[in-house]
């Protein structure tokens, strides 16, 4: 239904906004280490947070949370925030942004994956046909740069 439509569309939003951080993040890391801009996006971030989690503390009261709870909070912390943007921006330090920004789309492809083979989620025709649409979007853009490499090094050859 109509959450179902919305809560898409916030992926893709999210997912541009990602892209947008990707080529912002690569112009960045010419000047900053890649942990300095990992903390300075997480410092930023919590402009939004802060006042989040107090709307929902006065909303919701103050949760109890138990040392299994706490674990969990650090271990996404660590390892799939830090640890991920680590890998991704040196990535990044490597490879050109406009080459990396399309496999953010992949994200939902794991997500969907991942739903299905550990919470036993259905897969659907409709993820099946993002799936695709997503998978020759990623080998269009690859094999046209990979082409346009190859077209440039005939046309110029190495010195």
């Amino acid at each position: 239904g109509l959450h179902r439509i919305v809560g898409d569309l916030l992926v893709i939003l999210a997912l541009l906004f990602e892209a947008g951080y990707t080529v912002g993040g690569k112009a960045s890391l010419e000047r900053i280490p890649p942990l300095l801009l990992i903390a300075f996006s997480v410092a930023g971030s919590l402009l939004v947070w802060i006042p989040a989690g107090a709307i929902a503390v006065m909303w919701y009261g103050t949760p109890h949370l138990t040392l299994d709870t706490w674990l969990a909070i650090g271990y996404m912390a660590v390892f799939a925030t830090v640890g991920g943007y680590w890998m991704w921006f040196r990535g990044l330090s490597v490879i050109d942004a406009s080459a990396a920004a399309p496999f953010l789309f992949v994200q939902p492809l794991l997500g969907a994956a991942l739903g299905v083979a550990l919470l036993g989620e259905s897969l659907t025709w409709a993820t099946m046909a993002g799936a695709v649409l997503i998978l020759s979007s990623l080998m269009i853009v690859t094999l046209g740069a990979s082409s346009r490499e190859a077209e440039l090094l005939v046309s110029e050859p190495p010195q």
